[in-house]
């Protein structure tokens, strides 16, 4: 019970932001005429914010799907590799407008499932892209190990604080 109250808490509170920000932004639209550069600054804050709404959405939508047995893995050997550059492709709009360097090394094949293993990694790069600061890099590093394969995916960024670390694989 207690982590479900921490979960709907934290929840309110992701999706509460977005749309107070895009209603700060939206208002003095109405209200006048704030000219092109800012109404294009006001426009570019509120899909921003769409963005993050959706994806929120989308990560509720794959928890539900996940505790509620609605989602089994399909595993099947693949190159990993490809489906890093894939995850990055879909977010590189996103990583350019921060003019971020990115970089794969290595390949090996694993057993996973492919939809899987992509939400996995699009939601690590995510994290490195908002993190990282302009001009940075972000590294995906792929190998072989104890007949495992790792995936390692390093950035110049900030980094996760010591006190959030415990938190990582909760909900």
């Amino acid at each position: 019970d207690k982590l479900k109250d921490e979960f709907l808490n934290n929840l309110s509170h992701e999706l509460k932001t977005p749309l107070t920000s895009m209603r700060g932004f939206a208002e003095p639209l109405l209200e006048d005429d704030p000219g092109p550069d800012i109404r294009r600054r006001f426009l570019n804050a509120i899909h921003d914010n769409t963005i993050r709404l959706q994806r929120l959405i989308d990560d509720l939508l794959d928890l539900s799907r996940l505790e509620s047995g609605g989602w089994v893995a399909k595993p099947e050997s693949l190159q990993v590799a490809p489906v890093v550059r894939d995850a990055w492709t879909d977010l590189e709009g996103r990583a350019a407008k921060k003019d971020l360097e990115f970089r794969v090394e290595g390949d090996a094949v694993a057993r996973a499932d492919p939809r899987g293993l992509a939400e996995v990694l699009k939601n690590l790069l995510e994290n490195s892209i908002q993190y990282t600061p302009e001009e940075g890099r972000v590294r995906v590093a792929i190998g072989e190990r104890d007949s495992e394969v790792e995936i390692r995916v390093s950035d110049t960024g900030v980094g996760i604080s010591s006190a959030a670390l415990p938190r990582v694989f909760e909900r």
